[in-house]
């Protein structure tokens, strides 16, 4: 009889639980959707798990210093700002809370610490540190401090934040600057681009802790004397770009309505993935990696569009019809601090302590 019981326990924590989304993507109008991805060979049909009626909202995924959370960002609920709402990878269907972003309005870009601790987000001119405890403003940096234009309004563009440094691209009108701070949003390094660099918002990032830029001539790094320097030079403009954790980089260029995906390692092209056409009526297209199955996801405004990582082969891309409207955010739910090595088809996300008791109850099963 209490066998029967261990293995009713046994079974139920193999089976139990939502589908886990490796990928999420939230429409224009304010839909949730996830891509659960088993390989390669394998990929679930785009599933709508939540419908918040958002229009265009701002859409990541952040380690909170113990697990992933998405983030969506519903610009200008209130009258004192934006609202952040969280949902967790493993059920996407129910919103596990919401926060008020007090004086923050219209936040376009964010990026995390590695401690889970803080997001730092862009709005306006502002850069601002948040809790992820409870969402308020620790502290914040006005960008018109080292770039404004009369007749242009200043704003950032894209913030990516690195072990001890927090970096940022700011414009007005045509002028950009890059700009780097220490932890306490204490201005560091200051640098100006030229009016033909194009910083969009996924181009920037960092690998080994250092700061890398994608724009229209290639790809440059930050040398040791805080200028940006070729290490790759492509002959299209650079529209999005993300490291592959050893010193390469996948990106995308375009050349008209075709978007071409490639892998370079030690500034060198090593490995052009298939080429796909896709609308251009859109200027934005974002780059993420499924780092659990290796997979790159390359979003535009019209569709969705996977490629196997190792060999570059194009898997299949997902329309505007398929994902339910148009796609306006993309995520991995594989962020820094976080393996969901142990998702499966049956939809259960087991924790580490739920596999050692499944080991310790099966042990038990054995002897008996």
């Amino acid at each position: 009889m209490f066998k029967k019981f261990l293995t009713a326990i046994v079974m139920l924590m193999l089976f139990c639980g939502h589908s886990w989304a490796d990928i999420v993507y939230a429409t224009h109008d304010g839909s949730l959707g996830s891509l659960e991805i088993k390989s390669s060979s394998d990929i679930g049909e785009p599933s709508i798990a939540y419908r918040s009626g958002i229009n265009d909202p701002y859409l990541d995924a952040y380690w909170n210093g113990k697990d992933t959370d998405i983030l969506m960002i519903e610009a200008d609920k209130t009258s004192s700002g934006d609202r952040a709402y969280l949902f967790s990878p493993s059920d996407l269907s129910v919103m596990a809370s919401s926060h008020d972003l007090v004086g923050i309005h219209g936040m376009n870009t964010a990026s995390y610490s590695l401690n889970g601790r803080s997001l730092f987000m862009g709005a306006g001119s502002v850069l601002y540190e948040v809790s992820t405890e409870n969402f308020g403003v620790v502290k914040s940096y006005d960008c018109r401090k080292v770039i404004s234009r009369d007749g242009y309004e200043t704003g950032l563009e894209t913030v990516v934040v690195g072990y001890d440094t927090v970096n940022a691209i700011a414009s007005a009108g045509d002028a950009r600057r890059y700009v780097r701070f220490d932890g306490q949003l204490k201005e560091r390094v200051t640098y100006f681009m030229s009016a033909d660099v194009s910083a969009d918002a996924s181009c920037l990032t960092i690998q080994d802790n250092t700061v890398f830029l994608g724009h229209r001539e290639g790809i440059s790094g930050l040398n040791r004397t805080n200028k940006f320097v070729f290490v790759l030079s492509t002959d299209k403009p650079v529209e999005a770009f993300c490291n592959d954790d050893d010193r390469g980089f996948y990106y995308a260029t375009r050349s008209g309505d075709v978007f071409t995906v490639s892998h370079s390692q030690n500034t060198a092209v090593s490995k052009k993935f298939e080429p796909v056409t896709i609308l251009s009526d859109y200027p934005y297209i974002k780059m993420i990696r499924d780092r659990t199955h290796n997979t790159l996801a390359v979003m535009t405004a019209e569709e969705i569009a996977l490629f196997d990582m190792k060999t570059g082969k194009f898997l299949r891309t997902y329309g505007t019809s398929e994902l339910g409207g148009r796609p306006v955010g993309i995520a991995a739910a594989s962020v820094y601090g976080y393996n969901n090595s142990s998702s499966s088809s049956s939809g259960c996300n087991l924790s580490g302590a739920g596999l050692i008791l499944m080991t310790m109850l099966y042990a038990v099963m054995k002897r008996r």
